[in-house]
């Protein structure tokens, strides 16, 4: 430390001058690269995730809406409601994990399943089937675009 107080005082004044002003350059440098910078960064990507969260929010009001629409030109396919519900979720590839009964109901729970593939698959359900889905509980899955359905209630 002494070599280096030595050193300081040799120095001439303006070279003090300069070493000072180079020190608060560099120190204004490190707080907007350690700090500044990255809240900025951060700040960014936040705006772009609820951004997209607004954009999936209205494109699933737009498909209940539509869903909860197009109600009115129902056919009725003949079979069970269980057996219409089997059907169609094999043929839209939609693995169901549980299926509840009860009088005219039927309460579906799917563990792991692409949003738009459930979209898809609930509107054939109302338009082709002449079912109505009366509730439904969807949570975000582990993965983006991926979604798991706690409660769905589909009555004939």
């Amino acid at each position: 430390m002494n070599q280096l107080e030595t050193y300081w005082q040799n120095l001439k004044p303006n070279e003090q001058l300069l070493l000072k002003c180079a020190a608060v350059i560099f120190t204004l440098f490190i707080i907007v690269m350690l700090i500044i910078r990255p809240l900025n960064n951060k700040i960014e990507k936040a705006e772009k995730a609820l951004q997209q969260q607004q954009e999936l929010a209205q494109f699933v009001k737009q498909s209940a809406a539509k869903i909860n629409g197009s109600g009115q030109g129902k056919r009725a396919v003949s079979g069970s409601l269980s057996q219409i519900i089997n059907v169609s979720s094999r043929r839209a590839q939609i693995s169901i994990s549980k299926m509840q009964p009860k009088d005219e109901t039927l309460r579906l729970t799917i563990e792991s399943v692409e949003f738009n593939k459930l979209l898809i698959w609930l509107e054939s359900l109302v338009e082709d089937s002449g079912l109505t889905i009366s509730a439904i509980d969807i949570n975000r899955g582990a993965e983006p675009g991926m979604v798991s359905i706690s409660r769905l209630v589909v009555e004939k």
